[in-house]
């Protein structure tokens, strides 16, 4: 009997053991079969480098490739900058830019919305765009086996040239009116601007009104009121021909009156002369632009001039330099601008511009902007003292020999290398 239990419970130990092992020979090819299925059905990881360009959107309606948060573990770094049309509508330059085994493929894609479209028509057709231009890193994928192509070819009509009734002018007006209060604080702030532009391959021109007027009211407990107001008018016009691939010739006229830098009246025009290192059509990308330009003015003050000047004419000129790039491992945008005044050269301005964005390592990324300007040239500042309330309220300009700001910004992300997921909830 004893050994009769032996022998069950050696056969109980055979046949778990047997079980273990069929279940494992099961399961083994089962995982192989998974690993090859995802081996071959293995997402492109693409880096979605854009500022404003419906991240969350591309991001939720694109499921066939895989987003990343850094640009080191992409296969496919998709650059994606806008600039504004002659229409008011938005021209999107899509650069795909192909990494490790797919660095021969690049690619770029133009996409320009309507100043008629509403978002939801601007991002699908956006959308559209980026999806053309993804589908030919899959050629060599199992997944084009999952898309289907269709073409539907515009009609007679829509073949035909527009006549466009308007000559490529555009209008637009817009109105705006802010008011605050607490109790002791009102404030109240208008301003009107009419826009008039014409954007042809050889032409651009820009017409501009504008008008605003802020009006603060404080109450003390004394029983004392200060008001604070101040105006500008001014109306500028901006013609600009193309002289070949890295030449440009205009002209700026203004005319203005401003309360806060004591001007009754100015009148002036700049001729301007600008060339650019790189041909314009590389704008999206890099621009290179000098810019020379002089500007004669007549100067009607509000108020008498620190210089006992009630009203002058003016020649000034002025010579800029503007640079901007934009890559995969970031964005430069700087400018330095010098003038001075014709008559007494050390009446002069020097102004630095910059911004950088700069991805110094997986995840970790530097951005910082600059601005410094030395001021020589305040032809226009009161000869009255200011009071305690203008100047608290900046209602008038004040003397000074320099202005400066600087900021810094420092950021590192870490975890999972994927993007996809977008979720709305309690946004």
């Amino acid at each position: 009997m004893k050994r009769i239990l032996v022998n069950n419970k050696l056969l109980q130990k055979v046949t778990q053991l047997t079980s273990i092992l069929v279940f494992v020979g099961c399961i083994s090819p089962l995982t192989a079969q998974d690993g090859v299925s995802k081996k071959k059905y293995e997402m492109l990881n693409v880096y979605l480098d854009c500022s404003d360009c419906y991240e969350d959107y591309l991001r939720s309606e694109i499921n066939f490739v895989n987003f990343v948060r850094n640009p080191s573990d992409a296969s496919i770094h998709l650059l994606i900058t806008d600039a504004g049309t002659a229409s008011g509508g938005e021209e999107y330059t899509l650069k795909f830019i192909g990494k490790d085994s797919l660095q021969a493929q690049t690619d770029t894609l133009f996409y320009t919305s309507a100043k008629s479209d509403s978002d939801n028509e601007e991002r699908a057709g956006l959308l559209r765009y980026v999806n053309l231009g993804l589908f030919p890193y899959l050629k060599n994928s199992s997944l084009i086996n999952h898309f289907d192509l269709s073409f539907s070819p515009p009609d007679n009509e829509s073949q035909q040239k527009n006549h466009d009734k308007w000559n490529n002018w555009v209008f637009e007006t817009d109105v705006e009116v802010d008011y605050d209060a607490e109790e002791r604080e009102q404030s109240y702030d208008i301003a009107w601007d009419l826009d008039a532009t014409r954007v042809t391959p050889k032409w651009k021109i820009d017409l501009q009104l504008d008008y605003d007027i802020e009006k603060e009211k404080f109450k003390f407990d004394d029983k004392r009121d200060i008001i604070s107001t101040s105006t500008s008018k001014s109306f500028t016009g901006f013609a600009a021909k193309s002289l070949g691939e890295h030449w440009s010739a205009g002209l700026t006229s203004r005319v203005a009156s401003s309360s806060y830098n004591n001007i009754k009246l100015e009148a002036g025009a700049s001729p301007t002369l600008e060339y650019n290192i790189f041909p314009y059509r590389e704008y999206s990308r890099r621009e290179l632009r000098i810019q020379y330009r002089v500007t004669p003015s007549f100067q009607q003050y509000r108020d008498t001039t620190i210089f006992n000047k009630k009203k002058e004419r003016l020649l000034e000129q002025e010579l800029e330099a503007l640079f901007e790039i934009t890559e995969t491992w970031g964005s430069i945008d700087a400018s330095l601008q010098g003038s001075h005044y014709m008559h007494d050269v050390s009446k002069n301005r020097l102004e630095f511009e910059s911004s950088v964005e700069f991805r110094v390592y997986r995840g970790l990324s530097v951005d910082f902007g600059f601005e410094y300007s030395l001021i020589n040239d305040q032809l226009s500042l009161s000869k009255q003292d200011l009071t305690e309330e203008e100047i608290i309220l900046r209602q008038r300009a004040l003397a000074t020999d320099y202005s400066m700001s600087a900021t810094i910004g420092v950021s590192y992300t870490f975890g999972s290398i994927y993007n996809n997921i977008v979720n709305p909830r309690m946004d």
